[in-house]
């Protein structure tokens, strides 16, 4: 079993040594680490960087001496990878960095559109019906250019849009078939991230139908994440990786064919 989304405290997650020990009692073959950055400096996003702790570009050398110190006492593989956060217009930076950095993979996310980090609940609680129709279609153009980039090896929760009450349910058909034949002409592949969208949807994971059933559909494989950002979450998440992989008819990447693939 793997978990290739995890967070440290090198961005807004949990002790890597507690992370270690839980995966070796779960017990994991093989765990990644990445770590939020952001490298581009508009206003919204230097607010995001300090406010939420996505700085990982100034810390990842610290972090990648510590995996090496902890990897050096299991026998669970800890892999050195990122997430960043992309936005048109990002390729230019994101590109050099990765290519000084050289991870053993990288994560892409879309995180904020039209100035709204979406992961908060009540992101869209004010937006007007325009609003909110204009934000979705602006989620998956930035999906799109996310995955056509070939920066990353990963799209992370690849229907994140869906996370709000507000905007939950909004994946339209045509979405699904944009961003469908986007991963069938690129090496990114889609993540199922078990991070709950609505935990009173019961839905158990990203992405949802219609997105989901189209990637399956076209034999597109998948990697599994837990999104974990606590050693709580990451104990709780481990069934649902496992019941994924158990229940669901597709192709799951094997880490290897992810690791060390990564495009400068």
């Amino acid at each position: 079993m793997y978990d290739l989304h995890i967070h440290t405290r090198y961005s807004d997650g949990d002790n890597m040594w507690m992370l270690k020990n839980a995966a070796e009692e779960l017990p994991f073959d093989t765990i990644g680490f990445v770590d939020h950055a952001i490298v581009t400096d508009d206003d919204l996003r230097t607010q995001q960087k300090y406010n939420l702790a996505h700085v990982f570009d100034k810390t990842y050398e610290y972090r990648r001496k510590a995996i090496e110190f902890h990897q050096q006492d299991t026998d669970v593989k800890m892999l050195d990878g990122i997430e960043m956060d992309f936005q048109i217009g990002d390729e230019s930076q994101i590109a050099p960095f990765f290519a000084e950095a050289e991870f053993e993979y990288t994560i892409g996310s879309v995180h904020t559109v039209h100035g709204t980090t979406i992961p908060y609940v009540d992101a869209f609680e004010h937006a007007s019906e325009e609003q909110i129709t204009e934000a979705v279609e602006e989620y998956y153009v930035q999906l799109e250019a996310l995955i056509r980039s070939e920066l990353f090896d990963i799209a992370a929760h690849v229907d994140l849009i869906e996370i709000t009450p507000h905007t939950y349910g909004r994946t339209s058909q045509e979405h699904a078939e944009r961003i469908a034949d986007a991963f069938e002409e690129s090496r990114t592949v889609p993540e199922i991230n078990v991070k709950p969208i609505l935990e009173s949807s019961g839905i158990k994971y990203h992405p949802d139908d219609p997105l989901r059933s189209e990637l399956l559909e076209r034999n597109i494989p998948f990697t599994l994440g837990s999104d974990a950002h606590s050693v709580e979450q990451f104990r709780a998440r481990a069934p649902k990786l496992e019941e994924v992989r158990r229940e669901l008819d597709a192709e799951i990447v094997d880490p290897e064919q992810i690791a060390g693939t990564s495009s400068t």
